[in-house]
């Protein structure tokens, strides 16, 4: 069986082969379960032996109801394995990815168990810098091989945008993620399409999928989020920044003037944002991050897509000293023609909890409620 360097060999391209880089864990990526560490890098990730046994006693405690009967959500892990040289000169990444879907039901014996077939996919991902010929003579000769049979392999390409992606590697894991939200989309719109599910059948998803992914524009790709609820896994804010962005450290709080605090998103999830108001102000905390921190931020808060970044000077209050300095910061503002809506009271206790860390008055947050209502 030839080797990945003698396949790109043929092609006059140069592969420069290296240990596996765990890109997920290389930046925090905040999607991770907390303590769900890669101990074996010989094995792939995901397998169909369960690696969590959790106890849940769900037919003798006393619960409410609850119209929430499926789950959904997906997994990805990503590797970088070597470069490429192209275009003579250019280095690009050649990263390896394991991307998962998958649904789970509560029946009426309030049980657990699988919803419908796991979508899986193993993926090599390579830049679409290299010419069409190369890529499809690489292709074919990597899905000959046994190995690329035996795990049922697909060859994508990335596309890197300097502006958005930073560095190459960040744009093939946006691709491998953007191919795990497809196959959520897939999994939900077959449960639309079969009637499956109902005002007391709803599905939670984790996070707002409807906005990661590309709205089509057309009627029936917002009608497939009805008894659809995005929600996040931890209500803890603080908790939430350090996991996503470990080596950031907050360094003070500030006012930000001439903007207002406003609840926007869809009919089915509304989120936090700014929009500018004169005689208007906004209570902030600020974070000191890592260029690595800002782009595991960036994948988070779905940007650009969702929201975009503004960058402003803002005089911030020391948390240790009290001192007042000038600091260079960034913060995400939703794209503005989202509609105005009233959030979940699930994200709300979210919000709360973050302004009672900081000290905030709520009634920024109650009189955001009440704009969002008109």
């Amino acid at each position: 069986m030839p080797t990945l360097n003698e396949i790109f060999d043929k092609r006059k391209i140069i592969l420069y082969q290296n240990e596996s880089l765990d890109l997920d864990h290389y930046y925090q990526e905040p999607y991770q379960d907390e303590n769900d560490e890669i101990k074996e890098m010989g094995k792939p990730f995901e397998t169909d032996v369960s690696k969590k046994i959790r106890t849940l006693d769900l037919i003798n405690e006393e619960r409410t109801y609850s119209g929430f009967s499926y789950f959904m959500d997906g997994s990805r892990r990503t590797y970088k394995i070597g470069d490429m040289v192209l275009e003579g000169k250019k280095i690009y990444p050649v990263v390896v990815a394991q991307v998962r879907a998958g649904c789970t039901k509560r029946d009426q014996q309030k049980k657990l168990h699988t919803y419908g077939a796991v979508q899986k996919k193993n993926l090599l991902l390579l830049s679409d810098k290299m010419n069409e010929v190369d890529f499809q003579e690489i292709r074919q000769r990597i899905l000959k091989t046994q190995m690329a049979k035996d795990i049922h392999l697909d060859i994508v390409k990335y596309h890197f945008e300097p502006n958005k992606d930073n560095v190459p590697v960040n744009a093939a894991i946006a691709k491998a993620n953007s191919m795990m939200h497809d196959m959520e989309i897939d999994i939900l719109g077959k449960m639309v399409n079969s009637g499956t599910l109902e005002p007391n059948h709803m599905l939670i998803v984790d996070g707002p999928l409807q906005f990661i992914r590309q709205d089509t524009g057309k009627p029936e790709f917002a009608d497939m989020f009805y008894n659809v609820v995005g929600v996040s896994k931890s209500f803890d804010p603080i908790r939430q920044m350090r996991r996503r962005c470990p080596s950031a450290r907050i360094i003070g709080t500030a006012e930000l003037k001439g903007y207002e605090l406003l609840f926007k998103g869809s009919r089915t999830g509304s989120y936090l944002t700014i929009e500018k108001q004169d005689d208007s102000m906004v209570p902030v905390a600020a974070w000191e991050v890592t260029t690595e921190d800002e782009q595991a931020l960036d994948r988070y808060e779905g940007f650009p897509a969702f929201y975009y970044k503004v960058e402003l000077t803002l005089p911030i209050k020391g948390i240790v000293s009290g001192k007042i300095r000038n600091r260079k910061c960034f913060v995400y503002i939703m794209h503005e023609d989202r509609p105005l809506g009233v959030p979940s009271d699930f994200y709300m206790d979210t919000c709360k909890e973050g302004y009672q860390d900081f000290g905030f008055d709520e009634k920024f947050l109650m009189d955001a409620i009440e704009r969002s209502r008109k």
